[in-house]
C-alpha cells in the first residue's frame, strides 16, 4: 500500500534561474537544488534555504551538482568543462573554485558504495573524479558509436558490481551500456539494444530502481506505456545485435502531454507518475500519482498545480526524485516536496510465525496481474477449455461435485494462467451462495484456502469474497487471506483482528498443518490464549495506512479494545519471552498510537487502563532513548564501513595524520 501526501512547495523561482536538477545532500532528510546560476540546500519539507552559493563567473551549471562524501565537499560541473569544488564555509564560487578538465563533461554521480565520485563525459567516457581532477590534459577516447548521444544515466548495482548505466540513442535505436565500476581507461561497456514496443515509439522518461543487488530500468514510452527492463540481463549479452527485452507494467492515457510527463519507482511495488492529467474533474490540472506496479492499479494522486498554473507553465525539463521517504517534484521555476510512505503489500516475513511453518511451494509464484498483451497466439487453450475447466472449478466450490484437490489446483493454475478474470467471476458467486444460504451453511474454507494460495489475489478485485469470510469467521481462512491477499483494505484488517480478540481460545480449530499445530509458549502473563495470541500476530503483521486504520479502529467495542491493549502491553513488555511472536517496535508503536487516538477519551475515564497506559508510556519512552542514541553513532558506523573499503596503504596514511575517540552507550 502507498500512501502519498499533500506537497510543501519549497521553491518557487523568478526569472531565468531554472531549476536543473536535485541530489542528495551530506546529511539525512538534506537535498541538493541545482539552478542554472545557483545552488541551494534545503531540509526536506522546509521553504527556507540551509546554504546558498551563487557563481560569479557567466558560466551556468550544467549538471546537478553532487555532495562527495569522502572529501566533505560539493562537486558541480559549469559550461560542461569547468569543475567546481566548494566545502559548507565557502561564500561564492568565484574563478578559484574552478579548474578546467579539458573535456565536456555529462554528469556527475555519486554512491555510498563507491569511494569516489564518477565523471561521466559527453563521449562515454567513465573516470574517477580525483583522476579527473589531476590529469586535465589526458586523452578521454570516444566511446559512443558514431551520431550516438547519451540520453540518461544512473549507478545500478548488479550482484557486488556498481555499473555506470547508460541509455543512449542512435537513428537505430536505444541502446544500453553498462560499464563496471572501478574502470581503466574509460571502461569497457557492455552494451544491448532496447527493444521497443513499436518501431515509431520513442523515449519520454526513463529511471533505475535497485532492489538488493538487482536493478532494473523503466521507461516511459511515447505511446504512454511503462516498460521495465532487468539489468541483469544485458551482462549475459554481449552481442551488441543482441536485443533487450522488457515487460509492460503500465499503460497512461495517449491524451496527456507525455513530454511534461516523469517517472520514479519509489518500492519495488509502486512507480510515481509526475504531469498525467485527467484523473479527477479538472482534467487540465497536472497531478502526480502513485500506481501498484503488479495490479496496474492508482494507489492515490494529489494536484500539483491549479489549472490556471498548469497552462501558463512552459514546457521545459520537469524532474521527479525519491529521496528520504519524500517524493520531489520539480518544474523549471518551481519544486515541490511529497511526504510519500510505501509498504510491502504481502506478508513476506510471516511475522509471528511458529518456528515449525513449512516454507508452501505456492510462495514462489508472481502476483496476479493484468494480462496486457492481444497477441491471440500467447493463448495455448481455448475458450471452449476455459469456460469448462471454470464450471468444474465452480461445481467444486459450491459443493454440486466432490471436490478433488489435485484437479481444483491443476484448474485453478490454468485460469490463472489463461484467464485470471474468471478467478474473481468465481469466488464472487461462491460469496454469492453464501449470502443466500448462510447460516446453514458456510463457506468451504479448505478449497477456498487452495484457491487464494494459488491465485495470489488483490484485496481490491474480490470485495464481495471477503465480506463473506467475515461473516463466515473461519479461522484458517482469514489466517490465508491475511498471509495471500495483497492490499488489503484496512476495515477488513480490523474486523479479523475484532473476530480473532472475540474467540475463545478452546473454540478456535487446530490450525492447518502448514502452520504447524505446536502450540506457541507465550507465557502466563500474556492475557490471551497461545492459539489466538498467534491469530493476532498475523493481523498485526498486515500492511496498513495509520489515516484509514484509525477511521476503522474508532468502531471497536471498548472492552475488545482494552484487551487488545493489554496484549499490545504485554507484547512490548520485559515479561514477553515468546521469541516467535516478535513484531517490529515501528509496527506496534503505530497500532499503540492509532488505538489510543481512536478511544483516547474513554480511556483516560477508565480506572481499568491506567496501569496500561503507564506500561505503554514506559515502553515509548525507552524507544526514543534508545534511537536517539542509535541515530548519534550512525554517522560513525558509516566512517568504519567506508574505512573498510580502502587498501592497507590508505588506511595507514589516514591514521599517521588523524584518529578519533567514541563513546557510544545503549
Amino acid at each position: 500500500m502507498a500512501v502519498l501526501h499533500d506537497g510543501v512547495k519549497v521553491y518557487q523561482g523568478i526569472g531565468t534561474d531554472t531549476v536543473i536538477g536535485i541530489a542528495s545532500s551530506s546529511t539525512e532528510n538534506e537535498i541538493i537544488v541545482t539552478k542554472l546560476r545557483s545552488v541551494e540546500t534545503f531540509k526536506v519539507g522546509d521553504t527556507k534555504a540551509l546554504s546558498s552559493w551563487s557563481t560569479k563567473l557567466p558560466l551556468p551549471f550544467s549538471c546537478p551538482v553532487i555532495f562527495n562524501q569522502s572529501s566533505n565537499e560539493f562537486v558541480g560541473i559549469c559550461n560542461q568543462s569547468s569543475l567546481a569544488r566548494w566545502t559548507y564555509e565557502t561564500q561564492d564560487l568565484s574563478k578559484k573554485h574552478f579548474k578546467d578538465v579539458g573535456s565536456d563533461v555529462r554528469s556527475l554521480l555519486t554512491s555510498d558504495e563507491l569511494d569516489e565520485p564518477v565523471v561521466i563525459f559527453c563521449n562515454g567516457y567513465v573516470e574517477g573524479l580525483d583522476s579527473v581532477s589531476a590529469n586535465k590534459k589526458k586523452t578521454r577516447g570516444r566511446k559512443l558509436l558514431r551520431n550516438e548521444e547519451i540520453m540518461n544515466q544512473w549507478l545500478a548495482k548488479e550482484g557486488q558490481t556498481v555499473n555506470v548505466v547508460l541509455l543512449t540513442s542512435r537513428a537505430e535505436g536505444y541502446q544500453l551500456l553498462m560499464t563496471p565500476i572501478p574502470c581503466e581507461d574509460g571502461g569497457t561497456a557492455v552494451r544491448c539494444s532496447l527493444k521497443k514496443p513499436t518501431e515509431q515509439s520513442t523515449v519520454c522518461d526513463s529511471c533505475v530502481f535497485e532492489d538488493g543487488n538487482m536493478s532494473s530500468l523503466f521507461i516511459l514510452w511515447s505511446d504512454g506505456s511503462i516498460w521495465r527492463y532487468h539489468l541483469a540481463a544485458v551482462t549475459q549479452q554481449e552481442d551488441r545485435a543482441s536485443h533487450l527485452d522488457g515487460q509492460r507494467i503500465l499503460k497512461l492515457s495517449s491524451e496527456n502531454n507525455l513530454s511534461k510527463v516523469c517517472i520514479e519507482v519509489v518500492h519495488a511495488d509502486f512507480i510515481a507518475v509526475s504531469g498525467i492529467t485527467g484523473l479527477d474533474s479538472q482534467t487540465s490540472v497536472e497531478n502526480l500519482s502513485i500506481w501498484s506496479i503488479p495490479y496496474g492499479t492508482l494507489q492515490g494522486h494529489v494536484t500539483l498545480s491549479t489549472a490556471k498554473e498548469s497552462t501558463n507553465k512552459d514546457s521545459g525539463r520537469r524532474h521527479l526524485v525519491y529521496l528520504h521517504k519524500y517524493l520531489i517534484s520539480a518544474t523549471p521555476d518551481s519544486l515541490t516536496c511529497h511526504f510519500c510512505r510505501c509498504d510491502n503489500g504481502t506478508l513476506a516475513q510471516a511475522l509471528g510465525k511458529l518456528s515449525t511453518v513449512q516454507v508452501d511451494d505456492n510462495d514462489q509464484r508472481e502476483n496476479l496481474t493484468i494480462n496486457w498483451s492481444t497477441d491471440d497466439k500467447e493463448q495455448s487453450i481455448s475458450s471452449v477449455e476455459i469456460a469448462s475447466t471454470k464450471e468444474r472449478t465452480l461445481s467444486m466450490l459450491l459443493g454440486s461435485t466432490k471436490v478433488n484437490k489435485t484437479v481444483l489446483r491443476k484448474d485453478i493454475e490454468s485460469l490463472r494462467a489463461h484467464n485470471p478474470s474468471d478467478i474473481l467471476d468465481i469466488l464472487k458467486k461462491v460469496a454469492e451462495d453464501f449470502q443466500k444460504r448462510k447460516p446453514k451453511k458456510g463457506l468451504p474454507g479448505t478449497t477456498l484456502e487452495i484457491v487464494v494460495i494459488i491465485s495470489s489475489l488483490a484485496g481490491s478485485a474480490c470485495p464481495e469474497f471477503l465480506s463473506a469470510v467475515l461473516e463466515d469467521a473461519n479461522a484458517n481462512l482469514i489466517l490465508t487471506c491475511l498471509e495471500r491477499i495483497k492490499d488489503l483494505p484496512e476495515p477488513f484488517v480490523v474486523k479479523c483482528l475484532e473476530l480473532i480478540l472475540s474467540f475463545e481460545e478452546g473454540k478456535i480449530p487446530a490450525l492447518s498443518r502448514n502452520r504447524g499445530n505446536v502450540r506457541p509458549n507465550v507465557g502466563k502473563l500474556c492475557p490471551l490464549g497461545p492459539k489466538q495470541a498467534w491469530c493476532l500476530n498475523q493481523v498485526l503483521g498486515c500492511p496498513f495506512n495509520t489515516v484509514f486504520l484509525l477511521s476503522s479502529m474508532k468502531k471497536v467495542q471498548f472492552d475488545l479494545i482494552l484487551l487488545f491493549l493489554k496484549y499490545l502491553a504485554f507484547l512490548v513488555s520485559k515479561e514477553c519471552q515468546w521469541s516467535e511472536g516478535d513484531l517490529p517496535d515501528e509496527t506496534l508503536v503505530d497500532w499503540i498510537s492509532v488505538t489510543l487516538d481512536a478511544h483516547f477519551t474513554q480511556l483516560i475515564l477508565t480506572p481499568e487502563a491506567k496501569d496500561i497506559l503507564v506500561s505503554l508510556q514506559s515502553h515509548v519512552q525507552q524507544q526514543l532513548v534508545f534511537y536517539s542514541e542509535v541515530n548519534e553513532v550512525k554517522w560513525f558506523v558509516q566512517a568504519i564501513c567506508k574505512t573498510a573499503k580502502k587498501s592497507p596503504k590508505d588506511i595507514k596514511q589516514s591514521r599517521e595524520s588523524t584518529y578519533s575517540v567514541e563513546f557510544m552507550e545503549l
